[in-house]
């Protein structure tokens, strides 16, 4: 393959070419048609539960939850339950919301009014698609409701809210860290290969990566849903194998000039050497990612078919259109006082080096490298909340103020959906009615929606 791309170089940049524009214009459109999905997986327990619910009972988790505090008083002061009754009515009425209830709705219970008697919740179900919830119904939800008054202040929070505001934060700091990440990847490619056509060779087989990742992804979303964390890997992961994947064959480009090749020869040894090596890498990584086809969460199957389409995006864009970029412009990516060196070099003495005391650098190594990862051994895992927003988000506050003030979460009551177990068949001792008993369990004093009747 290395001599069909050096016979016909030209025709493989300009095919590379059209086909990153025509991709471009494919992809243009993925970003919006990714899904907002939720840490679900259909079919299972809890989701019959949830559809239990929602179709027997009309009830079902709280998505949204309002923190009113009364300006002066308490809220059991007869103008602020009236503009809590109030509120409680218009966020009922608001279309796409199934349900909702207050603390002034529902008896007063004390898991709905903060201990000193100055807050109290709103909570509110708004079933259907993350998707429509989180970008169309919260969005023209929230700001009416929120508004307060002389009385009361009204602040948002609840799941939904809480990654309403994710999504968003989570593109920004994406957007943050690639402009950071690119001028500073190129200091070091160009530190590292000392030609500026060598330090933007890699990056620009990075960004081919991404644009024919969205490309295959708007394919893919022909025939499934693909949430937008797909983005997070397009973005991180592109970049990464680009670069990666084009060292190799820079490198070993560069070392076959130096032992005398021709820049011709040099690029169908690098494709027949390197080129194995990256396609050999990029089917490990894609075989990886494909596992995650097989677990039920949405969002996780999306990481495999961004991880997939942008490793064959990377492997495609260091194999075929970088050989063809290097057999037209190599002498560009090779430092001018390598042209007439045949060998050696700094990184080949430290390669020698360490060769010869292999026990001594692989020791200092892993020392160095358990030092590094030592502030990780306090680390604790868990679910994802509203603690991954920044201090200043509206919804983090809110839960905050909630968890500190509250005596239990609305958001975290559990519930248990049963079914009256079948008549026993004759001869068959009696079940117990607790085998699927239809209860609903809460934290302590925990609220809990009530089903007709």
């Amino acid at each position: 393959m290395g001599s069909f791309l050096v016979r016909r170089r030209r025709l493989v940049m300009l095919l590379a070419l059209l086909a990153t524009l025509v991709m471009g214009v494919l992809g243009a459109g993925t970003v919006n048609a990714l899904s907002l999905a939720r840490f679900e997986a259909p079919g299972s327990e809890s989701d019959r539960a949830g559809a239990e619910l929602a179709e027997r009972f009309g009830t079902g988790s709280v998505d949204l939850i309002l923190l009113v505090t009364a300006r002066d008083g308490t809220v059991d002061d007869a103008d602020v339950e009236a503009e809590g009754r109030e509120l409680t009515r218009r966020v009922a009425a608001f279309e796409g919301v199934a349900e909702a209830a207050s603390y002034w709705t529902r008896g007063r219970p004390a898991t709905l009014r903060s201990e000193d008697g100055r807050r109290a919740l709103v909570v509110a179900r708004i079933p259907g698609d993350a998707t429509v919830v989180r970008s169309r119904i919260l969005p023209a939800l929230v700001p009416q409701v929120t508004k307060g008054s002389e009385t009361i202040s009204v602040r948002s929070g609840g799941g939904e809210e809480v990654f309403r505001q994710t999504v968003p934060q989570a593109r920004q700091d994406f957007l943050r860290a690639e402009m950071i990440i690119f001028p500073l990847v190129f200091v070091l490619l160009w530190v590292y290969s000392r030609r500026v056509l060598g330090a933007v060779l890699p990056i620009l087989v990075g960004v081919f990566a991404m644009i024919a990742t969205l490309a295959m992804l708007r394919g893919v979303l022909l025939f499934v849903d693909i949430s937008t964390f797909a983005l997070n890997i397009t973005l991180a992961m592109g970049l990464a194998l680009g670069i990666d994947y084009s060292l190799f064959v820079i490198t070993r480009f560069r070392e076959e000039v130096r032992r005398g090749a021709t820049h011709e020869q040099a690029v169908v040894a690098a494709v027949a050497t390197a080129g194995r090596t990256v396609v050999f890498s990029g089917m490990t990584v894609a075989a990886s990612l494909a596992v995650l086809l097989a677990l039920p969460f949405d969002f996780l199957r999306s990481f495999a078919y961004a991880g997939i389409a942008v490793v064959a995006g990377g492997v495609a864009g260091a194999v075929v259109v970088l050989p063809a970029v290097l057999a037209s412009v190599g002498g560009r990516v090779i430092p001018k006082a390598d042209r007439d060196r045949r060998a050696g070099g700094f990184w080949h003495a430290v390669a020698v080096r360490v060769m010869r005391r292999p026990v001594l650098y692989g020791g200092a190594a892993t020392a160095l490298l358990l030092l590094l990862g030592s502030p990780f051994l306090g680390l604790n895992f868990g679910v994802a909340d509203d603690r991954v927003l920044p201090a200043s988000a509206p919804a983090r506050q809110t839960q905050e103020i909630i968890r500190a003030e509250f005596p239990a979460e609305e958001t975290d009551a559990l519930q248990v959906v049963s079914v009256s177990p079948p008549p026993a068949s004759p001869g068959t001792p009696p079940r117990s009615r607790g085998s699927k008993a239809s209860r609903r369990w809460t934290r302590p004093r925990a609220p809990t929606w009530r089903a007709p009747g």
